[in-house]
């Protein structure tokens, strides 16, 4: 897979650079992420990768590299959950449109650091956290075709559904959702 740069910085997230991924995750270079927990009541959406592990959306912030700057953690949030919910295809509107549709309702969490080993090598991330409270004007994600980086449909579960799952397949599930656990007490 191709990715774009990443934005790359230091140990206290006070300077921002461009990195390649794959030296970031070799060479443990700290960069910037995001997780984003969507939730509707007492319950978070969650989805299969194509490799089978259970996940939260979010990814990494990107380089910017026309405008020769990083990506904003807020930015690239909401990049994510366009990308990721496939919401062209979903919603049938453009990304302007639905970054306008999503802008108000994403709120942060917070940051933290994840350092918890992923499938990409080492993350040694400065992770925003952000929470989009889902509205049901806009449609029943669980009920979305999926994008091509996630094997299942989305689905709806509770926090107990979602720690009973991590407690039968402990390594199905991946370092954001880990760490979303971690966050909660687990």
């Amino acid at each position: 897979m191709n990715h774009p740069p990443l934005v790359g910085t230091n140990t206290s997230d006070t300077s921002a650079y461009p990195v390649k991924f794959r030296e970031a995750h070799q060479k443990g270079i700290p960069h910037r992420a995001v997780h984003i927990e969507i939730t509707q009541g007492e319950q978070w959406l969650v989805w299969r990768r194509s490799d089978g592990r259970l996940e939260i959306p979010g990814g990494h912030v990107d380089w910017l590299v026309e405008a020769e700057a990083p990506e904003s953690y807020h930015d690239a949030a909401l990049r994510e959950l366009f990308e990721e919910l496939d919401l062209e295809t979903n919603w049938k509107m453009t990304k302007a449109q639905a970054i306008a549709r999503m802008a108000g309702a994403l709120l942060p969490l917070g940051r933290t650091v994840n350092q918890l080993p992923s499938s990409h090598g080492n993350n040694n991330e400065h992770v925003a956290l952000f929470q989009l409270c889902w509205q049901e004007k806009w449609g029943d994600p669980s009920g979305f075709a999926p994008s091509a980086e996630v094997a299942s449909k989305p689905a709806w579960l509770t926090f107990r559904e979602i720690l009973q799952t991590a407690a039968d397949a402990p390594t199905r599930i991946n370092s954001a959702l880990r760490l979303f656990l971690a966050r909660h007490g687990c």
